[in-house]
């Protein structure tokens, strides 16, 4: 056999052979028994769980089958052992610097020598929450840098502009003056995991904003900004356990407004990838319309300060 080898030269077992899938799959029957599972695609709802298709390898490594190969060898690599393919999603909302081994963040070399922004220093993390509170109620929209970025295409508290979602305003807002793009593109929900249940119409946690879920009828007005067409929104369930700092800003906001949710959307510009770096988050929160910019224990604002959402 010619599977790929982990740094330690053990052999990497990708995906799960074609012969042993518990799930029905109607392609399963003209595949060869020994190829290997690497994505599958499936459509979900609340009666059952539908496999509508998977991407397959015949085990040749002189043919690689793209970003799903990428996905197994990344998280066999990291958590080794048949099964854990999915894995992958772990690291999402964790941001733990030593997690993928990334250096620590610069964010004072960032800083230095800038005289169009104000740096406050808050190594308490009460106090710099609540600063952000202070400007999120006051209608400003902040960029949050921290940790190591998320993995994947979402937002989930590390590499994320937030705002107040209650008035539709604000999401027209960000869409044309912050995202740069079309006024119907949605934003999505970060919501207190316990409080979860009277807001959406959702059976389980949804922590790494995979699903999009009807709002109860009270709540649509409340969150407009969120809230898509047809009232749903894209959300985010924030537990006990998860980031210490959203966690505490979304309880903070609840606690002034009676809303524990939280507008929340990648830190990015139009045509730009997230930002990963201070340096880079620095250099965006300067291009766009922000108004502070948080980088643990550091704040940061413009000397000139953006207009407020209209």
């Amino acid at each position: 056999m010619n599977d790929a080898a982990n740094a330690s030269g053990a052999p990497l077992v990708l995906g799960s052979p074609v012969s042993e899938l518990t799930e029905h799959w109607s392609g399963a029957a003209y595949v060869p028994g020994d190829w290997r599972e690497t994505t599958s695609f499936y459509r979900a709802d609340r009666e059952r769980v539908l496999c509508i298709g998977k991407q397959v390898w015949e085990r040749d490594d002189a043919h690689p089958v793209g970003l799903g190969m990428f996905y197994s060898l990344l998280t066999q690599a990291l958590f080794p052992g048949e099964g854990n393919e999915g894995k992958v999603t772990d690291l999402a909302p964790h941001g733990d610097a030593h997690t993928m081994h990334l250096p620590p963040l610069a964010v004072e070399a960032a800083l230095a020598g800038r005289d169009d922004i104000r740096v406050d220093y808050l190594p308490d993390p009460g106090a710099l929450a609540r600063r952000m509170l202070d400007l999120l109620a006051g209608q400003r929209v902040l960029g949050l840098i921290q940790g190591a970025s998320e993995f994947g295409p979402r937002a989930l508290g590390h590499r994320s502009i937030l705002a107040d979602p209650r008035r539709a305003a604000m999401g027209d807002w960000i869409n044309a003056r912050v995202k740069g793009r079309e006024w119907f593109r949605p934003l999505a929900a970060a919501v207190l995991e316990e409080r979860a249940a009277a807001w959406f119409d959702l059976p389980s946690p949804s922590p790494f904003m995979q699903f999009t879920a009807p709002l109860r009828a009270s709540a649509v007005p409340q969150v407009a900004a969120v809230t898509h067409v047809d009232g749903t929104a894209r959300l985010q369930t924030v537990g006990a356990d998860d980031d210490p700092l959203l966690r505490r800003l979304l309880a903070g906001f609840e606690a002034r407004t009676g809303v524990p949710i939280l507008l929340n959307t990648p830190f990015n510009g139009k045509d730009e990838p997230i930002v990963e770096t201070p340096s880079e988050a620095l250099a965006a929160f300067c291009r766009m319309p922000l108004h502070a910019l948080a980088l643990p224990p550091f704040l940061v604002t413009k000397r000139s300060e953006p207009e407020l959402p209209a």
